[in-house]
């Protein structure tokens, strides 16, 4: 499993869903996800991947909590595969 202090892309990431986790980030069917809801969900996906380079598929659908999956395989340093 990585963390949140890895160097690249993944450090820049937590960086960011840190900046203002109560702010409203995503909107959706007329609700908002926030960035701390996101950076949950990112981490959440995060803690399965154990090792950088993992392949993750993601079926990707028009949901807030696509963009936290996604968030979290690429913190960790997965690599996401469409389907």
């Amino acid at each position: 499993m990585t963390t949140s202090t890895a160097s690249g892309l993944g450090a820049r990431i937590a960086e960011v869903l840190a900046i203002d986790p109560s702010a409203n980030a995503v909107e959706s069917a007329g609700g908002w996800r926030t960035w701390g809801q996101l950076a949950d969900t990112a981490a959440q996906v995060e803690a399965l991947i154990e090792q950088p380079g993992t392949e993750v598929g993601v079926i990707l659908r028009n949901h807030p909590a696509s963009v936290g999956v996604l968030l979290g395989v690429l913190r960790a340093g997965g690599c996401v595969v469409t389907i």
